[in-house]
């Protein structure tokens, strides 16, 4: 009987390794800070704070040790994931040989001569939406835009936190609104939708969210500090162009950043300075290592996800959905909150937005064709809260790169992700609206 009750709570307690890694990391960062520790959140490394869930989650999963391990290995071996272990170590690569090379300090300088200070904000926001939305990837525009973001701040006393969120709602925008995003790609075939028909559906709620928040920030008044109009190397400028050039043409997040520290190598090479090939080829490798934490801690979740799901921790969840679906029938509306709500927590969960849309695309297919939800709304409905919670996880990769970038505490850069909460209560009040109708 123990056994039976124990194999019954099962699910629910290898659930509870994303909340426990998520204690281990952020209360042991809240206690350091409470003590006045510096730095507090880098303390204890989130790679090792992961440790004691993977152990937890191994332990109550079933099955022998071999295949326990095997799992894990395959979540681990997740081609989404692996691709951002990728742009992990270019964007690294780009950011350090672009400092090296002092574009990032010639770019900003250009940018606060270019424009008036009220405008630096609501600008920024603009570029990582349009550089999301033309690349696709949220985790490219991150690694590109954020050292402009810093840069900013640094020059203009806005708090890091603030640009940082800006970079990220920016980034959230294109993954959502994108036709080439994983997230939009995901949630148009789970749901059987087409991609044009999600995106006119999509298009709208995401553009009065965006004006909502370009109106806030543009309330924003920071305090200049006084830069010579031409107090720049132009020749600097061209990596970041070209970034910016290659990504709004659409072309390969991978190819992006790989042509942009490129592009900065030679610039500094042929500059009259002491930049030489090998300090090039040094900086790429120091830009590798410096994101060395960060893809470990992916690799970790993603195997304690693939873990998880193999093990069948998600079945409450699906189980769940499933219920809605057989009872009597529902709202479309109650259907809606209900895909929007589930989207989040699995979302949370998992730390992946694409992930989490393919654990329960199936289910809310389903649900979505027994309510007369439309395919296009399902689809929509999936891309909007994902990508909201997405972008609101302390422990989300958009949010750890961030903070790894800029050396602040990943709770200091959530609370600061406007856009993203303003989707979400936009996308509430739509579904509120309009889904007494069929499209």
């Amino acid at each position: 009987m123990n056994s039976q009750k124990l194999y019954s709570l099962k699910p629910y307690l290898l659930l509870l390794a994303i909340p426990l890694f998520i204690i281990a990391f952020l209360g042991g960062g809240l206690y350091l800070s409470a003590q006045g520790v510096d730095n507090a959140f880098y303390q204890i490394s989130p790679a090792v704070a992961i440790i004691p869930a993977l152990i937890w989650a191994l332990l109550f999963a079933s099955g022998p040790f071999a295949t326990r391990l095997q799992q894990v290995l395959t979540g681990m071996g997740n081609q989404t994931l692996l691709a951002m272990c990728m742009i992990y170590i270019f964007a690294g690569a780009f950011g350090v040989v672009t400092q090296a090379v002092g574009c990032i300090d010639d770019l900003i300088h250009f940018i606060m001569s270019l424009l008036p200070a009220q405008a630096l904000l609501p600008s920024l926001f603009i570029l990582s939406a349009s550089i999301g939305f033309a690349m696709g990837s949220s985790m490219g525009v991150v690694a590109a835009v954020t050292p402009i973001g810093i840069g900013l701040a640094n020059a203009t006393g806005v708090d890091i936190p603030l640009v940082l969120g800006i970079v990220i709602g920016g980034a959230m925008f294109g993954d959502n609104l994108s036709m080439i995003s994983d997230t939009t790609l995901a949630a148009t075939q789970t749901q059987k939708a087409k991609v044009r028909q999600k995106f006119i559906l999509n298009a709208p709620i995401a553009l009065v969210a965006a004006s909502l928040y370009l109106i806030m920030l543009s309330t924003f008044q920071p305090a200049t500090v006084a830069v010579p109009s031409l107090n720049y190397h132009a020749i600097k400028l061209i990596p970041y162009l070209a970034v910016i050039i290659f990504a709004l043409a659409g072309m390969n997040v991978f190819l992006v950043l790989g042509l942009g520290t490129l592009v900065a190598g030679i610039i500094g090479i042929i500059e009259p300075s002491d930049y030489t090939l090998i300090q090039f080829s040094q900086d790429i490798y120091r830009g590798f290592a410096s994101m060395n934490e960060i893809m470990v801690l992916s690799l970790l979740l993603g195997g304690l996800v693939g873990l998880i799901q193999s093990q069948g921790g998600f079945a409450p969840i699906l189980n769940s959905l499933d219920k809605i679906n057989t009872e009597k029938k529902h709202t479309r509306t109650y259907i809606a909150l209900s895909i929007a709500l589930v989207i989040s927590l699995v979302t949370a969960a998992v730390a992946n937005n694409v992930i989490s849309i393919l654990i329960i695309g199936t289910i809310v297919e389903k649900m979505a064709k027994k309510s007369g939800l439309s395919p296009a709304r399902s689809a929509t409905l999936l891309s909007i809260f994902s990508c909201a919670a997405q972008g609101l996880l302390p422990h989300g990769a958009q949010v750890l790169l961030a903070s790894r970038l800029s050396q602040v505490s990943p709770l200091a850069v959530i609370s600061h992700v406007g856009y993203c909460y303003i989707l979400a209560g936009v996308g509430v009040i739509y579904i509120l609206i309009r889904s007494r109708t069929k499209y």
